[in-house]
């Protein structure tokens, strides 16, 4: 009769120290999901970030529609990120890159490359969501256009 009433109690146990893991895990969010990680520190707002892990491009603007309407402007050089505060809800963006920076001085026959990506998105209050321009190539008049990726969950802002 002990040992059985001994083999409850250690059970129970067991199943409390799993429930308290479940929860925690259900209520914990890494720092490289969190607004605040990328200086957004109104915890009702929301983290956009852009990331150029690009070697020839640079991001020129990135538009936003859903929650809130806005077209984010500034240069975004290879390398570098931003991030713009949003507030909480679905998107749809898209990210506006070049091979130049500045369009005003091209000369008649001058290539260039200009292109979007397109992606859509939701973010909860207090998070980030996280994304990449990755990789393509500029040869002469042939380009391979880079890819738009959703990183939330494997950038970590410390790398930049």
């Amino acid at each position: 009769m002990k040992s059985r009433k001994t083999v409850l109690i250690i059970l129970a146990a067991v199943v409390l120290i799993c429930a308290a893991f479940l929860v925690f895990d259900a209520l914990y969010i890494p720092s490289v999901q969190r607004a605040a990680t990328y200086g957004v520190t109104d915890k009702t707002k929301s983290a956009l970030v852009i990331h150029n892990n690009t070697s020839e491009f640079y991001v020129l603007s990135v538009d936003v529609k859903g929650a809130l309407n806005h077209k984010f402007t500034g240069v975004i050089a290879a390398g570098d990120y931003k991030t713009y505060t949003l507030p909480p809800g679905d998107y749809s963006m898209t990210v506006h890159y070049s091979d130049r920076t500045n369009f005003s001085n091209m000369g008649f026959m001058e290539w260039y490359v200009d292109g979007v990506k397109l992606a859509d998105f939701t973010v909860k209050k207090g998070r980030a969501a996280i994304f990449s321009l990755n990789g393509g190539d500029v040869q002469g008049m042939f380009y391979d256009p880079p890819d738009l990726e959703d990183n939330s969950r494997e950038i970590n802002p410390e790398q930049n």
